[in-house]
């Protein structure tokens, strides 16, 4: 064989292999970076503020951001309502209620006692969003609840 020959098909050869005829390699991994997610919106302003003694007539929407007894005028029946507390999503109601009480409707989770000689009837919601505790005659509801904060509402019936 003449060598221009066997120099051409040597130079073929190393053309092919330079061309990615040999050995495949592994396409790189791609890595995704942190998920940022973005911060809840924050609460709306509330109709009555942030006082919860707005609550004593029986009718008010008030933005709370922790434990707080809100004052309820005698005549609806009930001796106390707490907000016991507030997480990410849910908030915490008990009422104490006056005479035995009744409980008409809970869209929460509830717990009740029955009234005895030493202590008043009682009971507690874990409320969500939109979640409400109906007592005959108030009713107390959870508008919205973001983070370590809520707006309530409470609605003589």
């Amino acid at each position: 064989m003449p060598r221009p020959r066997a120099s051409a098909l040597l130079a073929l050869g190393l053309l092919l292999f330079a061309a990615g005829c040999g050995e495949a390699r592994p396409a790189p991994v791609l890595v995704p970076g942190p998920v940022s997610t973005p911060p809840p919106a924050p609460l709306p302003p509330a109709q009555d503020g942030t006082d919860p003694a707005a609550c004593a007539d029986g009718n008010c929407e008030v933005r709370l951001a922790g434990p707080v007894p809100i004052p309820l005028d005698a005549r609806f029946g009930v001796r106390g309502m707490t907000v016991e507390s507030i997480g990410p999503e849910r908030v915490a109601l008990r009422a104490e209620l006056a005479n035995g009480g009744d409980v008409l409707t809970v869209s929460c989770t509830q717990r009740t006692a029955n009234a005895t000689a030493s202590s008043p009837a009682w009971v507690t919601a874990d409320c969500e969003q939109g979640g409400s505790l109906t007592l005959p005659a108030i009713s107390v509801g959870v508008a919205v609840v973001r983070e370590n904060a809520a707006i309530i509402r409470v609605q003589a019936r």
